[in-house]
């Protein structure tokens, strides 16, 4: 197969996975906050400056400090041969929302790692995008919405600049990795991850991923998307072409192994419900003699 025909396979396979993402996607379009949208833009982004290397290539330029030196040998922070793309999950996405509904804001935790079911999660930062949108509407003049656009454009800067500096603080600094040891938001950057669904409000997020048999690394180093068990993703670049990204598209079927999920979640639920009301039964029963 030449570089052309993995290009339109891959592109295929994409489509695909396109499709299912704006499915899961489609009603929060219509809602101004669109924290799903936003929230995987976030986390693949810094699984993309991961998996390119652009990390080591500063920690190289910084290789004369000992301790930049180590981490840059090690390769600890990419270049990544197999990270995969992040999609929406609607499991995990209620996962979270029940976790906040059972401990509230739970601040004595953040920064560390969540637990719940049998999922690991982490705090993370809100939508606050959306309260800039709310501002830009209230400003009827053109001045002032010249204005909260720039202030806008330098949040987006300073985000991606916290969100580097958060996750990098949060990731191992040895290898192989400790058993047992957990990572908070930089659960987000194991490269075999491809799922994860958070909750939202305006100053905060609470974000689930499934657990992962014990793994010596984050991810294998090596160029990127050079050990893809499928295809490299396809994103448009600034001149609206068509190129291969730095990440692997999630395996295929990965939509409807998640419909299957939902399935057995409800159908456990409704199972539940007549032993339920079978045990009001018998201690109403035994009230009343």
């Amino acid at each position: 197969m030449n570089q052309f025909e993995r290009f339109e396979v891959a592109r295929s396979v994409q489509d695909e996975n396109e499709l299912h993402n704006v499915q899961e996607s489609d009603p929060v379009k219509m809602n101004p906050l669109n924290f799903r949208k936003k929230l995987l833009d976030q986390f693949n982004g810094a699984r993309r400056i991961l998996a390119s290397g652009d990390i080591s290539k500063l920690l190289e330029v910084l290789s004369a400090i000992e301790q930049f030196d180590i981490l840059f040998r090690s390769n600890l922070f990419g270049p990544a041969s197999d990270m995969k793309k992040l999609v929406w999950n609607r499991q995990l996405e209620q996962a979270s929302w029940e976790y906040i509904q059972n401990n509230g804001v739970d601040l004595k935790k953040f920064g560390g790692t969540l637990h719940y079911k049998d999922y690991i999660g982490f705090h993370w930062m809100g939508d606050i995008w959306a309260l800039m949108d709310l501002l830009l509407k209230a400003f009827p003049g053109d001045a002032m919405k010249k204005v909260m656009k720039q202030v806008k454009t330098w949040m987006e800067l300073l985000e991606k600049l916290i969100i580097l500096i958060w996750m990098g603080l949060c990731m191992p600094k040895t290898i192989p990795i400790p058993k047992g040891e957990e990572f908070s938001a930089a659960e987000a950057l194991y490269g075999n991850r491809f799922e994860i669904g958070c909750y939202s409000n305006l100053i905060f997020s609470v974000c689930f991923v499934k657990k992962l048999p014990y793994q010596k690394r984050m991810f294998t180093a090596g160029a990127a998307c050079s050990r893809c068990e499928t295809n490299c993703e396809i994103i448009r670049n600034e001149e609206g072409e068509d190129e291969i990204g730095e990440l692997c598209v999630p395996p295929s079927g990965f939509y409807t192994q998640q419909q299957e999920e939902m399935k057995a979640l409800e159908t456990s639920f409704s199972s539940s419900i007549p032993i339920i009301l079978i045990t009001f039964l018998v201690i109403f029963l035994a009230l009343r003699k």
